[in-house]
């Protein structure tokens, strides 16, 4: 397994007020994230959006659906189409504005440099549900376990980072 050396950033004090009484650390190290990290902040992301987002989306889609296609596999294929494009969305956008989606909040990893609109689109092209971009469905996993890196972090020069007081 590739080895990666530990990154060090500066806290940006400016931005937050001083808590009295804080002695914590003043510097944050970043090392590598955990496959099984990414893995379940991937699933968490998958059901937040699924509960929150496409179950009533999918309701309102089928409901509005016309006649002819109603129950169909077309219908299937668009409903799927369309609530990955939304995913696509919900994690570029999560990315770009806070480095992070909800499902990374929640086991404490992030990306690392700050993302530029660019950088993030790239990061997640394999949201995107057309040829060829389905293709990174199994090259980018193939990759982080291979390399412990997405394909897709090396195209956009990102890394997936835990954070670690020292």
């Amino acid at each position: 397994m590739n080895v990666r050396p530990v990154m060090t950033a500066m806290r940006d004090d400016h931005l937050t007020k001083p808590v009295p009484g804080f002695t914590g650390p003043t510097k944050l190290q970043f090392v590598p994230a955990k496959t099984w990290r990414r893995a379940i902040g991937f699933i968490a992301d998958i059901l937040f959006f699924s509960f929150i987002v496409a179950a009533p989306l999918e309701q309102e889609l089928v409901a509005a659906a016309p006649e002819p296609f109603a129950g169909t596999t077309a219908l299937g294929y668009g409903l799927a189409a369309i609530l990955l494009s939304f995913f696509f969305a919900y994690a570029v956008a999560a990315e770009y504005l806070v480095g992070q989606t909800l499902g990374m909040l929640l086991v404490n990893i992030r990306t690392i440099p700050e993302l530029s609109f660019f950088q993030t689109i790239v990061r997640n092209l394999f949201l995107i549900p057309i040829f060829p971009f389905v293709l990174l469905w199994i090259a980018d996993p193939l990759s982080l376990l291979f390399t412990g890196a997405r394909l897709t972090e090396r195209w956009s020069g990102t890394n997936t980072v835990e954070e670690v007081s020292s």
